[in-house]
């Protein structure tokens, strides 16, 4: 019966190894519905994501969902 149990628990160890997922971001997508118009000469959200998000991180993506983009 221990041996049932051992070989359970080593199963169980090897196929987290084989079947563990990475911590690796592969993709990171920002949505933005909409960037919204100045606010005391400010974009809110714009100013959110330049100060929050490494842009030179080759995985995230900024994808503007609204149809108007208002000029920085």
């Amino acid at each position: 019966m221990k041996q049932k149990y051992l070989l359970l628990i080593i199963i169980t160890l090897l196929y987290q190894q084989v079947f563990a997922q990475s911590n690796t971001v592969l993709q990171r997508i920002f949505l933005v519905g909409d960037a919204g118009a100045l606010t005391k000469e400010k974009h809110p959200v714009c100013d959110w994501l330049k100060a929050n998000v490494n842009w030179n991180d080759s995985s995230n993506v900024l994808i503007y969902l609204g149809d108007n983009i208002y000029p920085f």
